[in-house]
């Protein structure tokens, strides 16, 4: 288990058994940080707050820290991939009444990130990830190990010597 708390942390996800076995499970971005529900006749997008954020605050408290939290993947090219709430927020189908069922609806195709065959944001299994919490938002993501040698070493210092 990692409770993110600083403003920048690298590290990998996923974790293998002591016997060697992978029992890896994806992070569900979308479930476990949070998402949004669009009302097609109104286009009011209601915050849904997922259970890996441990604050009791409420949920417009919670809503305006999540927002701080960005996530950087990268493919196995290398080229980046970002997940942050805003383009949860920003991605649903518009609300046009010649898209039909699709109207208003989640559309996390624009989100260039790892998904699962239900299309939400995770994170994969055996992949690094940088994740920058501007808010210092408590975040719980089981499986993350921070880059480490030694207890904390999974921090950038970002003091300006000189």
């Amino acid at each position: 288990m990692a409770i993110i708390t600083t403003k920048f942390t690298i590290g990998w996800f996923g974790t293998a058994s002591a016997s060697g076995e992978d029992n890896c499970e994806s992070f569900n971005l979308t479930q476990k940080i949070g998402t949004y529900t669009n009302n097609p006749d109104t286009s009011v997008k209601t915050f849904q707050r997922g259970d890996s954020l441990t604050s009791s605050e409420n949920n417009s408290a919670i809503e305006t820290k999540a927002e701080g939290l960005v996530i950087y993947g990268y493919t196995s090219s290398g080229a980046p991939q970002v997940w942050s709430l805003a383009k949860e927020k920003d991605a649903f189908w518009p609300n046009l009444d010649f898209l039909g069922n699709n109207r208003g609806r989640a559309n996390r195709n624009s989100i260039a990130f790892t998904k699962n065959s239900g299309g939400d944001c995770i994170l994969a299994c055996g992949r690094m990830y940088v994740i920058i919490n501007n808010e210092g938002l408590e975040v719980d993501i089981p499986g993350f190990i921070p880059s480490a040698d030694g207890v904390d070493m999974g921090r950038i210092d970002t003091t300006i010597v000189g």
